[in-house]
């Protein structure tokens, strides 16, 4: 980066704008140059504007605090307030605006940063503007949003940074030498890029965490497979176990099946009972509704038989209720009639009366409407006469609230003017209180600016003082801090030794244990002692199941004796009852035929010697024999009958009992002979499995027949299980001792560990807290030197304030309370000013009062002559309207004439009215007579005929009634009209007859069908042999299968998983075996990198580059150190990118730099500083640099040198700029960029550049 121009307006004492061109002569060939002027001339201000343009922040606001009290707005009067560290306070007092701006060259071409600042309207500060263009090699204006990140990008350093390596302003020298390393360590990475190397060191870092985890993640899922996977034994007896069960899983289902088809027919059977018995309640239900409808149906019979007369019989009745309403109706016209007679008479007479008071009403009117007419005319008049008299008295009002208006604004005005006097005179008092300050006054601006700056200055005094309290006290802590870091060091390394004893001496204890072995013996142990206890559970459900399969054989042959016997006896059984059954049913043909009707008819006929016509027999003996005889054969014919029958049915049952008992048998034995199938099976299964897994763990254990002895061989297998459990027993504990130990080594390895880590970060805490201390320590001497300074520009100003302020007790309040004595100041001044404006106004007001006085005493004269004529015009007509009045009461007296007319108006127009509603009344009485004497006549005409029509209808009734009664049972009118005006629908009570015959036909067909589908199940072929009660016991046995075929299927299904999962697992591993075998590689390779440079914070590699990199700086330095003082040397510190100083002088003795004195610090800064400028990587270059002040610490032959070496940088290619008031510095180095004041009562300087 090379600085081209720096433009500046309206900076601090810099007004207007001041150009520094470093293009034109003769600053363009000058390599060393020099920025003088006096102190507090605006030296400074120039690398204000540069840091400012460039970064928006200033080297003198570095040590302000920021919880000091805002500053005023540049204009007075203004409310707007910034605090001391704004940056907006670098505008000149009173402009409106400012701003600077650096024209700078990269590699990427010329660009121009601009800072800017203005004050708006309402005296309020406007927000910093800034602003980046490229000029060249094309021209380009950046976003505003953009510009610090694009300022960064180009010129290679932030704002710290550039004033340690380009800019060092003042107190800011040992900036870089007093630095912490890691603030050295970004510094050095942004001027040498060897930011590359620490990203490589992360990434190697982050590469081999992500490859060793990588390889552990596919070695953890590649032992998981190898878990799943079985040995080739464990697969052939899973093999077996899965063919096992898939067999029993088909012989489990077919027997499902079998019992399923069972209990689907108990299912259909129970569903057509329940269909039939709901159909016989339905029929039931049917029949009952068709006898409750037995009364309706009898109902219903007689409304046909008597519906023919319905007509009549309704008419009859509907004329009855005619005649009667038509006989009431007369009644009560006849009552009517004689009323309205009545109300015609009345309202006759009552129109006479109305006529007669109407014509006294019009008759009084006319007589008095002479005097009505002059009492009018008299109103109008009096009318006129009071409406002007209201609007004079309403003028005369108004003159008055004027005239006292007048008067008030006249003593209002005289009042004003006394105190207009008085105001004058004690604002002369108080001018003549303040006439000694009136040179105060004349420099009220620059004496106010110079109090705030003694303010300021005095508060960053007091703040520094406090930040040394502060620094030392961190002192103290960091001297305690390392005491107990330095006993915590002892500590640890005294634990990390004991440590270390306890593990050799438990890694001697195993030496010589191999844990394989161990592991294998406890393996082999653990999985005798696991298969003798399967088979000693397999030997005794073997031996349960052959004693169970003794006892079925022994059940099985006691069956088989019991059928053999009940087959003969149910033979025996059956021919008996056969026999009985013959027996019964010649005897019941025998009744039966001598009880027949027709037989009985026959027997009489029958006549001895002639042939029967049935059997042809000549001899009759039931005919021939008397009737006793008869009777006698009968009955013994009947008892022979049911002896026969009794002895049938005795023979059946006991024939049926043998025949239950039979079947009972059969399925016993069926279900015994099902029993010895399954015991042959399980025996058959577990004696398969007893070879494939137990037969070789003793040489007896080949047989496993019913033969073997059992107790023998359980005896044994007891044996051989005792002695494995304990041969696990000790091969355990050998193994955990052996874990024990190995666990307490891997213990102590990792404790040491950590306390190896500790151990570091101990000794790095020590290191940054030397560190640290060094820095604080070059901190206290850089403030010291800050307050020195303040306190020679404070005096400085305190000697130009005493030449103006007048103000008792000022000396005391700029010390105490600065803020306070600019308030006095300011309420001294603004009440001199005050008091000026009011003598001015007072003087003009007074004069306007006076003339206003005169011009309201004109206006009150006028206003007493108008009321003096108003009140005479008022008494006239007064005297009129008083006139008037006498005549009114002279005619009408105390009445009002228009009431009275009004109300005589009112009474003859009610008695008009009277007249015609009386006549209306009239009118309406004799028409309504003459209505109601028509509605009589029409209503008795109308009776005549109804009493006709009833007669007529009468006889037609009694003719039928006659006639019916002589075919039907008998009836009566009264019957009719009941059965006519019943409530009943006989239509719905037809329809519901209907429907309920229906319905009874549909429930006897529907039962009838559900019995015949009943018996028709029965006696289908598949009827299970078995009562209804073992239906439960069909549901039990296929909930029992179902639950041994659900255990099956899971056995089953575990079984297919487990194979399912050794395929699964020998594939991947197959498939995996060599991508794990290359990251495990991948992983081993990238370890042995990052042991050498990898780092989890990036800095294993770049501390190597940086360490070289400060030697090669510390080297530059020397080369410049060398010129301006030859007892110095500056050297790295090993391991470390700390410095440290050499001195010649003291046989070669190295110390720390916070050990230097100021002046030794400054050339030491100088060098250093000079280095880092001449230092690049081919990215970032440096080609300017200015150093402020530092000089004045310095003895004169030190300058001297310094100055010497100085001069020899006109050959390095670099602009130099030395910012300084010292005499040497003007003296020596030319061209100059000189600083001047152009008047030190307004803080005014000019910029000039002179070349000798």
């Amino acid at each position: 980066m090379y600085i081209r121009k720096i433009i500046i307006n309206n900076i601090t004492s810099l007004k207007g704008e001041h150009v520094i061109d470093f293009t034109q002569e003769p600053l363009r060939s000058a390599d060393l140059f020099a920025i003088t002027g006096d102190t507090g001339a605006g030296k400074s201000t120039i690398l204000d504007c540069i840091c400012l343009a460039l970064y928006n922040r200033a080297p003198r606001f570095a040590l302000r605090e920021r919880n000091v009290s805002p500053v005023a707005a540049p204009d007075k009067g203004t409310a707007a307030k910034l605090h001391s560290y704004d940056t907006r306070n670098v505008m000149r007092r009173g402009e409106t605006e400012g701003s600077c701006a650096v024209e700078f060259i990269t590699r990427e071409g010329t660009f121009v940063a601009t800072w800017s600042v203005r004050v708006k309207r309402t005296g309020t500060f406007d927000t910093v503007s800034r602003s980046l263009v490229q000029t060249e090699p094309k021209r380009k204006t950046y976003d505003p949003r953009d510009v610090q990140d694009e300022i960064l990008r180009l010129v290679g350093l932030d704002y710290e940074q550039f004033t340690r390596t380009v800019i060092l302003a003042q107190n800011s020298f040992a900036n870089f030498l007093r630095a912490r390393r890691d603030e050295k360590s970004k510094l050095l990475e942004k001027i040498t890029g060897t930011e590359i190397y620490n990203k490589i060191s992360s990434v190697i870092y982050t590469q081999n965490q992500k490859a060793g985890e990588d390889f552990r993640l596919r070695q953890a899922e590649y032992q998981h497979y190898e878990k799943e996977t079985l040995d080739e034994t464990t697969l052939k007896e899973t093999g077996n176990r899965k063919n096992l069960a898939e067999s029993q899983l088909k012989l489990l289902d077919q027997k499902t099946e079998y019992l399923k088809k069972q209990l689907a027919w108990y299912d259909t059977y129970e569903e057509l009972e329940a269909k039939a018995a709901a159909a016989t309640e339905a029929y039931n239900k049917a029949n009952r509704a068709n006898v409750d409808m037995t009364l309706k149906r009898e109902k219903l019979q007689r409304y046909d038989d008597v519906a023919e007369i319905r007509d009549k019989v309704v008419s009859a009745q509907r004329d009855d209720i005619k005649i009667a309403e038509t006989q009431n109706s007369l009644e009560r016209l006849s009552k009517e009639k004689d009323e309205k007679a009545r109300g015609k008479a009345a309202a006759s007479s009552a129109l006479d009366e109305a006529k007669k008071e109407f014509s006294k009403y019009d008759s009084s009117l006319r007589q008095q409407e002479p005097l009505f007419k002059k009492a009018h005319e008299i109103l109008r008049e009096i009318e006129i006469c009071e409406s002007t008299r209201n609007e004079k008295a309403a003028e005369l009002e108004q003159k008055r609230k004027e005239v006292a208006e007048i008067e008030k604004k006249i003593a209002e005005n005289l009042k004003c003017q006394k105190a207009f006097e008085g105001q004058a005179e004690n604002c002369k008092n108080a001018m003549q209180s303040l006439q000694s300050h009136q040179a105060m006054f004349e420099q009220y601006g620059s004496v106010l600016e110079k109090i705030r700056t003694y303010g300021t200055l005095l508060s960053e005094s007091e703040n520094m003082k406090k930040r040394q309290s502060v620094i030392n006290a961190e002192l103290e802590t960091l001297k305690t801090a390392l005491e107990k870091i330095d006993s915590e060091i002892s500590s640890a390394l005294q634990q990390k030794e004991s440590l270390e004893q306890g593990r050799t001496q438990l890694q001697n204890s195993v030496l010589g244990v191999d844990n394989s072995m161990l592991q294998d013996d406890y393996n082999k142990a653990f999985t005798q002692k696991t298969s003798l206890q399967g088979a000693k559970r397999l030997w005794e459900t073997l031996s349960a199941e052959y004693e169970d399969n003794e006892r079925n054989e022994s059940a099985i042959s006691s069956v088989s004796i019991t059928i053999e016997a009940r087959k003969s006896q149910l033979r025996d059984l059956e021919m008996e009852t056969t026999k009985c059954r013959q027996i019964y049913e010649i005897h019941e043909k025998y009744f039966n035929m001598g009880q027949a009707d027709n037989v009985k008819e026959l027997r009489r006929n029958l006549k001895e010697g002639e042939p029967c016509p049935v059997c042809g027999a000549t001899h009759h003996p039931y005919h021939s024999e008397t009737e006793q005889r008869l009777n006698e054969v009968v009955s013994n014919a009947e008892r022979s009958r049911d002896e026969a029958r009794e002895r049938y049915n005795a023979s059946e049952e006991k024939f049926s009992n043998m025949k239950t008992m039979q079947s009972s048998d059969a399925e016993k034995y069926r279900s015994l002979l099902k029993k010895r199938d399954e015991i042959d099976a399980r025996i058959k299964k577990y004696r398969k499995e007893w070879e494939l897994l137990y037969a070789q763990l003793d040489k007896t254990f080949s047989d496993s027949s019913g033969k073997v002895d059992a107790a023998a061989r359980r005896i044994i297998i007891i044996q051989l299980l005792e002695n494995a459990e304990k041969a696990a027993e000790y091969t355990r504990k050998r193994l955990d001792e052996y874990n024990k130990c190995h666990a307490e080594i891997e213990r102590c390895t990792q404790s040491m560990e950590k306390i190896s880590n500790t151990l570091a970060e101990l000794q790095k805490k020590r290191s940054d807290m030397l560190m640290n201390k060094g820095v604080d320590e070059g901190n206290l001497a850089t403030i010291a030197e800050s307050i020195n300074g303040n306190s020679d520009n404070a005096h400085e100003i305190y000697l130009d304030l005493e030449k103006f302020l007048t103000v008792a007790d000022w000396r005391q309040l700029i010390r105490e309370n600065p803020k306070l004595l600019r308030e006095r100041i300011s309420e001294f001044y603004n009440k001199w000013n005050e008091c000026r404006e009011n003598i001015k106004k007072i003087e003009e007001s007074k004069g306007e009062t006076e003339n206003e006085v005169k011009m309201l005493r004109q206006s009150l004269q006028a206003a007493s002559e108008a009321i003096h004529g108003l009140n005479a015009k008022i008494e006239e007509i007064d005297n009129m309207v008083s006139a008037n009045k006498n005549s009114i009461y002279k005619m009408f007296g105390d009445e009002s004439p228009i009431e009275t007319e009004e109300n005589l108006h009112k009474r003859m127009e009610a008695a008009r009215k009277d007249v015609e509603e009386k006549t209306a009344s009239l009118h309406d009485a004799e028409k309504a007579l003459g209505t109601v004497n028509a509605q009589h006549r029409q209503l008795s005409e109308e009776l005549r005929k109804l009493e006709e029509e009833k007669l007529r209808t009468s006889t037609e009734i009694d003719t039928w009634i006659s006639a019916f009664n002589q075919n039907h049972s008998s009836v009566r009118f009264n019957e009719l009209a009941e059965i006519f005006n019943s409530s009943y629908d006989w239509n719905s009570m037809r329809t519901e007859l209907k429907k309920v015959e229906n319905e009874f036909s549909l429930a006897c067909d529907r039962m009838e069908a559900a019995q015949a589908q009943l018996n028709a199940w029965q006696s289908r072929p598949e009827h299970p042999d078995r009562t209804f009660e073992t239906r439960r016991s069909i549901s039990s046995d296929i909930e029992t299968t179902r639950q041994k075929r659900e255990q099956v299927q899971k056995e089953l299904d575990d079984i297919k998983i487990g194979l399912s999962r050794h395929e699964e697992g020998t594939k991947k591993m197959r498939e995996m075996k060599p991508g794990l075998d290359e990251l495990e590689k991948n992983s081993r390779e990238w370890a042995k990198l990052n042991d050498l440079i990898g780092s989890a914070n990036g800095m294993a590699f770049s501390r190597v580059a940086q360490n070289s990199t400060l030697r090669l700086l510390v080297d530059h330095a020397n080369s410049q150190l060398a010129l301006f003082s030859p007892r110095y040397r500056l050297r790295k510190a090993e391991d470390s990118l700390d410095l440290e100083i050499t001195d010649r002088y003291m046989s070669d003795e190295s110390r720390p730099v916070s050990s230097l004195s100021g002046g030794e610090t400054f050339v030491v800064s100088l060098a250093l500083a000079l280095g880092l400028s001449s230092l690049s990587n081919g990215r970032l270059s440096i080609g300017s640099l200015f150093i402020d002040e530092g000089f004045g610490n310095l003895d004169n032959e030190s300058l001297d040198m310094v100055i010497h070496a100085l001069g020899s940088l006109n050959a390095q290619g670099r602009k130099v700029g030395i910012i300084s008031h010292t005499q040497q510095i003007r003296d020596n180095i030319f061209p100059q960029i000189q600083v001047v004041h152009k008047n030190a009562a307004d803080s005014l300087s000019t910029i000039r550049t002179v070349s000798f």
